[in-house]
């Protein structure tokens, strides 16, 4: 989704305010664990990236200004979809059915921001404002949205079942998060996550079996409750960074996920070390920075992985290095975009490191808002806008076979 590594700008008030939203039934809070736990699993060596074939193109389609294609989802070889903006909230839905692109947008979609497929291959389109759409193979089912809400994160998990994230529009200047699903025609509101107020990104594997990644926490929906994993509690990995400088205090923020199986999950993130104990902003000593994260979850642990690094230790500005939004290979693999220094790349992990590259005449910074493999066949899709601030960019796809 657009711009979630922002997030580690607002650290300080998201661990301040917490969240306030309305006590829902018991039977629909999330459970936290009971005790804490002080073992530690350090952060790995750091790795080498190795230059890969680029064989990256973009889609030659010219978007509006003040917008950018932010989410991308497929079924098969043809049938893949990308929903953005442009010209601030014109919305835009695209379908690729193996030879070109076709406009299907619904009828009074307002800024759609995810599409999702369900385990089952069902499409759906979520607006901003929270309502939501599924596509018929022939045309759209519309689903009203729940009044007062901001989306920012969507899961299908059924034909008639899917959870919604985000915030209440009235709660400023705090930010109060909400969970919602949708099932058999109702909508139910949810606790929101301990310790992960912000939900970032959704995976699902069945109804059942849902994971979701906010703020530091790893959540798990087993058809019941959800789950809650949080730092400092059973069986989530304390991750100890390269930069650690005395009186610097590190903080993981996770960002995406991507469930491929019971014992295959992968989770990204980024890892910020913060010191505040004095300087200028331009005084290394008060300078917050960040290096990637990525944890696997294998049916019974959560592990953290080598990964690749930049040294910023002679840096004097802030460095939030991170990995933003993350697909599964389904071989074991992944493809994480990459933030590094201010600028972008994706990288492709099956056992080494590897940089995709970008199309030829790109520019940088761009942002790549999500990536998507397509089943049955070796096609890769990135979405993002160029720049990477909204009010001034445009939307862009890249399609790598």
């Amino acid at each position: 989704m657009p711009s979630r590594f922002l997030v580690i700008a607002v650290v300080t008030l998201t661990l301040a305010t917490g969240c306030r939203a309305t006590e829902p039934p018991p039977e629909n809070r999330a459970s936290t664990p009971t005790a804490p736990s002080r073992e530690a699993i350090a952060f790995p060596a750091p790795v080498e990236i190795s230059p890969g074939p680029n064989r990256w193109t973009r889609v030659p389609k010219e978007f509006g200004e003040a917008g950018g294609m932010w989410s991308v989802a497929a079924t098969g070889p043809k049938d893949v979809w990308v929903v953005g903006t442009e010209h601030a909230e014109n919305p835009v839905v695209l379908r690729w059915n193996g030879r070109r692109w076709a406009e299907v947008v619904p009828r009074g979609p307002k800024s759609p921001r995810v599409v999702s497929v369900s385990p089952r291959g069902d499409v759906w389109v979520f607006g901003e404002d929270a309502q939501a759409w599924r596509w018929t193979g022939r045309g759209w089912t519309h689903v009203k949205g729940p009044s007062g809400r901001l989306l920012e994160a969507a899961v299908a998990t059924a034909p008639d079942e899917f959870w919604i994230t985000g915030a209440l529009r009235d709660a400023s200047p705090d930010y109060q998060a909400f969970l919602m699903r949708w099932k058999a025609g109702k909508w139910t509101d949810y606790q929101p996550t301990p310790g992960g107020n912000k939900i970032e990104g959704f995976s699902a594997l069945s109804p059942n079996d849902v994971w979701a990644v906010g703020d530091s926490a790893i959540i798990h929906w087993d058809g019941t409750t959800w789950h809650s994993l949080i730092p400092g509690y059973p069986g989530y990995p304390e991750i100890r960074g390269h930069d650690v400088r005395p009186g610097s205090r590190q903080v993981t923020f996770l960002y995406d996920i991507a469930a491929v199986s019971p014992r295959e999950v992968w989770v990204v993130g980024g890892l910020v070390s913060s010191t505040t104990s004095g300087g200028t902003e331009s005084d290394n000593s008060n300078s917050d920075r960040g290096e990637p994260v990525v944890l696997r979850w294998d049916g019974r642990r959560w592990t953290v992985m080598d990964v690749p690094r930049k040294d910023h230790s002679r840096d004097d500005v802030y460095r939030h290095d991170a990995f933003t939004t993350i697909a599964a290979d389904g071989r074991g693999g992944f493809w994480v975009a990459a933030l590094f220094g201010g600028s972008e790349r994706i990288l492709r992990y099956d056992g080494g490191w590897t940089d995709e590259g970008a199309p030829p005449g790109t520019s940088w910074p761009d942002e790549v808002a999500d990536l998507a493999k397509v089943p049955g066949s070796e096609r890769m899709i990135a979405v993002g806008s160029e720049p990477d601030y909204e009010e001034d960019s445009t939307g862009w796809i890249w399609m790598r076979s």
